[in-house]
């Protein structure tokens, strides 16, 4: 090959990596400013990775989804998972649909595996890690399992949905976001 292809080749990859790393960070910052903000109740988890930075690892608890029809193992790939908001004010899943359903939010998400007899798809859900600061992360997460491990167990996260991405916003112990709780 020419000497200038292989050039233009080269550019062309740099600047395909360069958009595609600033897009990730375009899309979140856009997910938080334009999304409509839903609750999600969690529930208790116990992270360990040294390699993917601070955070607080949380897991949302109503990770399940009705689906309605014939299935097999074969309809892989993305789903969306149709959200409604229930009278205590906290969202639930209440169908799957292989497009973005007209009219109605949704979070674009896989299925982790599903029964067919209850008609019942768990969800690999895109909320499951809270990032801080490298300092605070680690007393956030004591303070969120401790209170975990309690009777109340009021914990819920403030999720942002727009187009089918779903950004977390806040994690909040009780009414108090996580930074009020571990200053």
């Amino acid at each position: 090959m020419n000497r200038r292809v292989l050039l233009v080749l080269f550019l062309a990859a740099c600047v395909a990596q360069w958009v595609a790393a600033t897009w990730k960070i375009a899309e979140r910052e856009l997910i938080l400013r334009l999304g409509h903000v839903y609750k999600f109740k969690t529930a208790p988890m116990d992270p360990v990775d040294a390699f993917r930075g601070r955070y607080v690892a949380v897991r949302v608890e109503q990770n399940t989804a009705p689906f309605e029809g014939p299935w097999t193992r074969k309809q892989g790939g993305w789903f969306f998972a149709e959200l409604a908001v229930g009278e205590d004010g906290f969202a639930r899943f209440v169908r799957l649909h292989r497009r973005p359903p007209a009219g109605a939010p949704a979070i674009r998400t896989r299925i982790a595996s599903f029964n067919v007899q209850e008609q019942k798809a768990w969800l690999n859900l895109p909320l499951d890690r809270f990032y801080m600061s490298e300092r605070q992360a680690p007393e956030a997460e004591r303070a969120y399992r401790e209170h975990s491990r309690q009777d109340a167990q009021d914990a819920w996260l403030a999720v942002r949905v727009w187009r089918g991405r779903a950004a977390i916003e806040n994690l909040y112990i009780g009414d108090r976001p996580i930074l009020d709780v571990v200053r």
